[in-house]
């Protein structure tokens, strides 16, 4: 607890909330926030864990994570079934969970941002959703009542995983400036592949307030879609890079099928 409350109520407000030019320009603090995120998933997992045992712990991580990042949520569940295998499954429905409230979250910022678009992403997304649970069922079906070992943590606190992913976060976010400056608008695809990698809500923000013109809101809600792919498969390359293959593996499957819907009407609405 302690260490947390100096990352993020001590450390956090003491960065500057601007550009530095030092830094190639990065927000100290919004990068350092993404740092806050998954260690506060981290210890949100634990207290659940203890008080509401493995299998519903991991599961209200997951919904909280959603709200906040799922991206952040994966990373968190990834670290734990590296030190503990056994709650690869409550890990799994945990991911899986935060990634299903993510894509209602973009519905809800497209809604607040810009309207005109949203009839062309209520259909896809649904159908992402749709895939997604479809799927989750079945790998994870009448496993809910299994039982699962509560894992044995030492320190729910892990600073260097969080640390790590903070760094690459930050090099996203130079490479799609980098991708905007050096392609202008014909960047959209580009930059919105790069920044769902880590990131859904700035670009869907920002892709949100380009909508205009038929041809040109048809992009944008490709470029939003694009962003929901991007980020389904960078959570699977997050997996295997922090977490088992076997939770790679269960994850996959259950993104898989909305990374092809998504896929499918990118060039669905590029075709148009």
């Amino acid at each position: 607890m302690l260490s947390f409350l100096v990352i993020a109520p001590v450390v956090l407000p003491l960065l500057p909330d601007a550009p530095q030019p030092l830094i190639l320009g990065l927000n100290p603090r919004f990068v350092w926030l993404m740092v806050v995120f998954i260690a506060a998933i981290d210890l949100a997992a634990y207290l659940f864990v203890r008080f509401y045992g493995a299998q519903r712990g991991y599961l209200l991580a997951g919904a909280m994570g959603g709200l906040v990042s799922s991206t952040a949520t994966t990373v968190s569940m990834s670290n734990k079934t590296r030190a503990t295998p056994e709650v690869h499954r409550a890990a799994g429905m945990a991911i899986v969970v935060a990634s299903t409230i993510m894509l209602g979250r973009l519905l809800l910022e497209v809604t607040v941002v810009n309207r005109e678009i949203l009839p062309l992403l209520v259909a896809p997304i649904a159908l992402m959703v749709a895939a997604t649970v479809a799927v989750a069922w079945f790998v994870f079906r009448g496993r809910g009542a299994e039982p699962v070992e509560p894992p044995r943590v030492r320190n729910p606190f892990r600073i260097m995983p969080a640390l790590v992913f903070g760094l690459f976060f930050a090099a996203v976010i130079l490479a799609t400036e980098w991708l905007h400056a050096r392609f202008g608008a014909s960047g959209v695809y580009a930059a919105a592949l790069v920044s769902g990698l880590v990131d859904v809500d700035a670009v869907t923000l920002s892709l949100s307030r380009l909508a205009g013109e038929d041809k040109i809101s048809q992009a944008v809600a490709a470029g939003i879609l694009l962003v929901a792919a991007s980020n389904s498969a960078f959570k699977i390359g997050v997996i295997l890079l922090m977490g088992t293959r076997r939770l790679a593996g269960s994850v996959a499957l259950c993104l898989g099928g909305a990374i092809l819907v998504a896929t499918g009407f990118v060039i669905w609405f590029g075709m148009g």
